[in-house]
C-alpha cells in the first residue's frame, strides 16, 4: 500500500468576479441562503424556474464578467451566464477557486513544459487555470464536445488571450471513433451533457456530436490527463490503453457512484488497473493541537498561511463507501518515484 503524500502549497486562484447578471443572482440565491439540499429544493424552485425558462426562452446571453489573472496580467472577460458552470466564478462557496484540490495538485504534478488533456473541459475553468501557471510553456488541449458549451470554451480562451497554449477541440472522445449523440439530461446543467446511442432522428434536445480516441489522436502525448465526462470515464479509457501504457500520464478523474450499477462506477479502477495505476484521494492535511486530520473537496475550506494538500492511497474496492461524487489521482506504478520527488519537500 502507498503511503500518504503531502506538499505545502500556496493556493493559487486566476478568477475574480466581476459582474453577475440579475438571473444568475436569483439563481443562486436558494444556495447561498440555504445549505440544506432539501430547503434548496423546496424554496429554491421558484429562482430555478425562473433561471431555467430564461435559459430556454431568450435568445439574449446573461452578459457577466470576471478576471483572468495570467501571470500578472489582468484580463477581462465576458461570460454567457446561461451555462450555469459559469458558478464556478460567481457562486461564494467557490471564491477560494472551484475543486481547489485538484488545482492544487495540478500546479504539483504539471510539467512546465508539459501537455494538458482537459477533456470534457466545458468553458475552459480547468485549461485556464494549467494555462496560467507561473513559468508554463507547455500545450494545453481542451475538449468539449457539446455545441453551446464549445461556444463559451472558444469565446473564453480567445478573450483570455492564450490561444497560442490553448488548443481547443470540439469533439467527443470515447472508445470508437464516428459520431455519437450528446444531451442535457435536466435541461438545465451543461456540465451533467452525457453521451447517448446515435438516433436516425434526434430530437431538439439532441445534438450530433464528432468522436474520436485518444490512441488516434494526432497531438502532443499528455503529461497529465483530466477526465470529467459524466459517467463515461471507462469508454474514454478504453480508448487509450494504447496511450496509457506508452506514456503514462498522470491522471484525475471524476468517480461517480452509482449503487445500482456498482460496474459503471468500478470499471474506470479495473481498467486503470489493469494498465498498473495506482489510486489516490486528493484533499487538504489540517492540524488540531497534536491531531492531523483531511479535508474533502467539499469543504469549501478557506486557504491558510500553511496549506498542505495531500494524497491518500485509495482502495478501488472501497469507492462504494464514499460520497456520490469525487476526484480520484491515478499515477502509474512507474511513476511513483517521480510523484514522491514531487512531494519530497513536503
Amino acid at each position: 500500500m502507498e503511503r500518504t503524500l503531502a506538499k505545502r502549497v500556496t493556493r493559487r486562484n486566476p478568477f475574480r468576479v466581476d459582474s453577475v447578471p440579475l438571473i444568475n443572482r436569483i439563481y443562486k440565491y436558494p444556495f447561498e441562503k440555504w445549505s440544506s439540499p432539501g430547503k434548496q429544493a423546496l424554496f429554491g424552485v421558484a429562482n430555478v424556474g425562473l433561471f431555467y425558462a430564461y435559459q430556454r426562452l431568450s435568445p439574449a446571453a446573461a452578459k457577466g464578467t470576471f478576471f483572468f489573472d495570467d501571470r500578472g496580467a489582468s484580463r477581462r472577460i465576458t461570460f454567457d451566464g446561461r451555462n450555469t458552470q459559469f458558478a464556478s466564478v460567481y457562486f461564494s462557496m467557490y471564491a477560494y477557486g472551484y475543486e481547489p484540490e485538484v488545482t492544487a495538485l495540478l500546479d504539483v504534478i504539471m510539467p512546465d513544459d508539459g501537455v494538458f488533456y482537459d477533456i470534457g473541459s466545458n468553458w475552459g475553468y480547468l485549461s485556464l487555470f494549467v494555462a496560467s501557471k507561473p513559468g508554463f510553456r507547455g500545450k494545453v488541449h481542451a475538449f468539449e464536445p457539446f455545441p453551446p458549451t464549445f461556444a463559451d470554451l472558444r469565446s473564453v480562451v480567445g478573450q483570455a488571450g492564450i490561444t497560442d497554449r490553448v488548443t481547443i477541440h470540439n469533439e467527443a472522445v470515447a472508445d470508437t471513433p464516428g459520431e455519437t449523440t450528446m444531451r442535457i439530461p435536466d435541461l438545465l446543467h451543461s456540465g451533467w451533457a452525457t453521451m447517448e446511442e446515435v438516433s436516425d432522428k434526434p430530437s431538439s434536445r439532441e445534438k450530433k456530436i464528432r468522436v474520436t480516441t485518444l490512441d488516434t489522436l494526432k497531438l502532443e502525448a499528455p503529461s497529465v490527463l483530466k477526465v470529467d465526462a459524466e459517467r463515461a470515464e471507462a469508454k474514454i479509457l478504453k480508448g487509450g490503453r494504447r496511450l496509457l501504457e506508452e506514456h503514462r500520464p498522470m491522471i484525475v478523474f471524476e468517480s461517480l457512484k452509482s449503487l445500482s450499477e456498482p460496474d459503471v462506477t468500478l470499471e474506470p479502477f479495473w481498467i486503470l488497473k489493469e494498465a498498473g495505476y495506482r489510486f489516490f484521494r486528493p484533499g487538504w492535511l489540517r492540524r488540531s493541537g497534536s491531531h492531523a486530520y483531511f479535508l474533502g473537496g467539499d469543504s469549501h475550506a478557506p486557504p491558510t498561511a500553511d496549506d498542505v494538500i495531500s494524497l491518500l492511497p485509495h482502495n478501488p474496492e472501497e469507492r462504494l463507501l464514499s460520497y456520490d461524487q469525487v476526484n480520484i489521482f491515478a499515477c502509474h506504478e512507474r511513476e511513483l518515484p517521480r510523484l514522491h520527488s514531487l512531494f519530497a519537500d513536503a
